[in-house]
């Protein structure tokens, strides 16, 4: 199919009655107002499509061959072609204003490749940025997606000695080795490589980039490369390089990133602090002029004062050993030693700064200059990043918070027994209740109970047995992750009241977790996984009356478990990532009293209750490892404690109906349950707010 053909055909017989007699001929317009014009979508297969005047569209192509010949030819939407050659011929242009995705490359047989992302205000770092949060790193999705409905978006590879190629405010995501005549980049981005994939070299014969940034990726053995053959001009341009493997510290780095003629200016990229993974990773670019060329070359090196950040106690990874090129010798070498392991003061991680590129003699192995300028990678700089250490922290310890959160409802059931005169029988209770804590971490909960019990009247006591089943439904989650917990928990109980007034309850209890959370920090994304903890507890305690209506009831509680740990791995801008942390065992305690005092009246009983408490952790919980490029860093477990407090009341009316109302608050703890409202009506005892709580008695008799 031809777009624009100048073929005709008449019938030389037509009106005359006889058989058509077709004639080939040609008619080319006379002008602009003579061409021909094409709007809409072209869907192909096993086809050939040529375009010769105007077009303005979409294209869907595969196994097919579209050849470009007209400068009037606009790509709008999302253009795909698979298995198929794209060719813009001489005196062609292929105006980019969508998305352009093809695995088949674009070839330029003398014509131009123009990517507009139309107007746009904001810094392209900026817009990377902003682009990252949603795809999990600057190098997109770790898929290398397609963005649907993108504008200036152009994936594939280049190929053409002979055409120009001219990015504004656009993308362009190589997907292979790539070489124009002539680049043009204002407010764009180019992207190298895909994490995982191989490294691409991007060849032009000159080249003015501005406003722009070279996203590229390094082992540290190789990289992605950049040789501009004749002429490169330009200001205010990025280099962003991703370490995806970690240094070994034995030898000089001399990996060659950017490659230009002689007399270019240093100062055409300068190089900026990333955050990747768990670190902050500073390369430093060393421009290297020699007589017939310049080269920027990736010289990453280790600072050898600068102090790195702890949280809580991170131990300091190993650090490479720094090499450094002495522009005095022709080749030598000096090594610098690592820093000391760790620190004890924190210092603020540094700003994602711009730092200019470091400038020497460009000098060969044997000491003689080189024909070119080069810019070469000999390491890196890390310092830890210590908001996403903090952040990775506080997800890995959702285990303890749903911990606390069980622990807390443990013995609600068994505090009643002791206000409802021991009656024993079938129950339920559901609870509602929130927290919080430092970074902006919040949780709310539901928790269901139900279960049944039933009176041994021995002699000095009255021995109460029963079974629990529990369901929890909890979210959490703070400025950069959050996520749910679905919990279902089944156990045994025991109380047993003494006439002296004293008690002691036992109880025993294991939940299984499923837990879905997402993660903007590090690349995480989204996380499922399952995990149990289970619960021995015990309290005891002594209701002293004062009055025969009022007493005082001092107690202490125990509570051992288990907590089952987890492991995350996945990758970020292509460094490998992990998270970890093993099982652990907390034993929180918790001391306190009660004060209470009773009204009765002909058929009704009220009691109205305070307490004041401390619980308190007597093992830390579990250690979180994290991993990245940069090294090993651990976060240890921390102790909490809070101060318990709550008000509330327990009635009875008639033999077979109990309801209550509870407040409930603990505060100077890291992680504190806010207020808590335990509203109760006839056959219910409701808690509004944080913690409610409806309780449903039943007696069996």
């Amino acid at each position: 199919m031809v777009l624009g053909s100048d073929s005709l055909y008449l019938d030389m017989k037509d009106g005359t009655g006889s058989s058509s007699a077709p004639v080939k001929g040609t008619s080319a317009a006379g002008g602009a107002s003579g061409t021909s014009t094409f709007r809409g979508n072209v869907n192909m297969r096993h086809s050939s499509l040529t375009v010769r005047d105007h077009f303005t569209g979409s294209i869907t192509a595969s196994d097919s061959r579209i050849v470009v010949n007209s400068e009037n030819v606009r790509l709008e939407g999302d253009s795909r072609l698979t298995s198929s050659a794209l060719t813009v011929s001489d005196g062609g242009r292929l105006h980019v204003k969508g998305g352009l995705e093809t695995d088949g490359g674009v070839t330029l047989d003398g014509g131009t490749l123009l990517v507009d992302g139309g107007s746009v205000r904001n810094d392209v770092y900026e817009r990377l940025l902003a682009w990252s949060e949603e795809r999990g790193g600057l190098n997109g999705s770790g898929e290398y997606d397609f963005m649907t409905g993108a504008a200036g978006l152009l994936r594939g590879y280049v190929r053409g000695s002979a055409g120009n190629v001219n990015l504004q405010n656009a993308t362009w995501m190589m997907t292979g080795n790539s070489s124009v005549k002539h680049l043009e980049s204002s407010g764009s981005a180019l992207y190298f490589s895909r994490p995982g994939g191989e490294f691409h070299t991007l060849t032009a014969g000159s080249m003015d980039i501005s406003d722009s940034v070279l996203v590229m990726r390094t082992d540290l053995h190789h990289s992605d490369q950049l040789r501009v053959t004749e002429s490169l001009r330009g200001k205010n341009n990025l280099l962003l390089v991703d370490f995806t493997e970690r240094s070994d510290g034995q030898k000089a780095l001399n990996i060659p990133l950017v490659t230009a003629p002689a007399g270019t200016g240093a100062d055409v990229f300068s190089v900026k602090t990333r955050d990747t993974g768990f670190s902050h990773i500073t390369p430093v670019v060393r421009a290297e002029q020699g007589t017939g060329g310049t080269a920027w070359q990736l010289n990453v090196v280790q600072p050898e004062t600068a102090a790195e950040p702890v949280v809580d106690e991170v131990s300091r990874p190993s650090l490479p050993v720094v090499m450094r090129q002495d522009a005095k010798m022709p080749n030598p070498v000096e090594a610098v030693s690592p820093l000391p392991s760790p620190v004890s003061a924190p210092s603020p991680a540094p700003e994602a700064s711009v730092t200019d590129v470091l400038t020497g003699e460009n000098t060969g192995e044997s000491g003689e200059y080189r024909d070119e300028t080069r810019w070469l990678l000999t390491g890196y700089r890390s310092t830890v990043n210590v908001s996403a250490v903090r952040d990775a922290g506080m997800l890995m310890s959702m285990g303890h918070r749903n911990f606390i959160n069980e622990v807390n409802n443990l013995n609600k059931r068994m505090g009643d027994l002791r206000d409802i005169n021991g009656e024993a029988g079938a129950w339920a209770r559901i609870m509602s209740g929130t927290g919080s804590a430092g970074g902006g971490f919040s949780d709310n909960y539901t928790h269901v109970q139900v279960g049944a019990d039933k009176k041994h009247e021995l002699d000095g006591l009255d021995l109460f047995t029963g079974v629990t089943m529990t369901y929890t439904d909890s979210n959490a989650g703070s400025d950069t992750f959050s996520g749910k917990t679905k919990s279902v928990g089944a156990g045994l109980y025991a109380s047993a009241l003494f006439d002296s007034g004293a008690y002691i309850d036992l109880i025993g209890k294991y939940v299984h977790h499923d837990n879905e959370y997402t993660a903007t920090f590090a690349g995480l994304g989204t996380k499922d996984y399952g995990s149990h903890s289970w619960y021995a507890g015990a309290e005891v305690g002594y209701r002293y009356h004062v009055t025969e209506d009022a007493w005082i009831e001092p107690q202490a509680e125990l509570v051992y478990g288990a907590v089952s740990g987890k492991q995350f791995s996945w990758k970020d801008q292509g460094m490998s990532l992990s998270m970890k942390d093993k099982d652990y065992n907390p034993l929180i305690g918790r001391t306190g009293v009660d004060v209470g005092k009773s009204f009765s009246g002909k058929d009704w009983k009220v009691t109205a209750r305070a307490g004041l408490g401390y619980q308190f952790d007597l093992l830390a919980n579990g250690e979180t490892v994290l991993r990245d490029a940069s090294g090993e860093k651990r976060i240890k477990g921390e102790k909490d404690g809070r101060m318990l407090m709550s008000v509330g009341l327990n009635a009875e009316v008639r033999d077979n109906i109990r309801f209550g109302l509870e407040f409930e608050k603990s505060a100077f703890g890291k992680y504190n349950v806010d207020n808590a409202v335990n509203a109760g009506v006839p056959l219910f005892i409701l808690t509004v707010v944080t913690e409610g709580d409806y309780g449903l008695t039943a007696p069996c008799k």
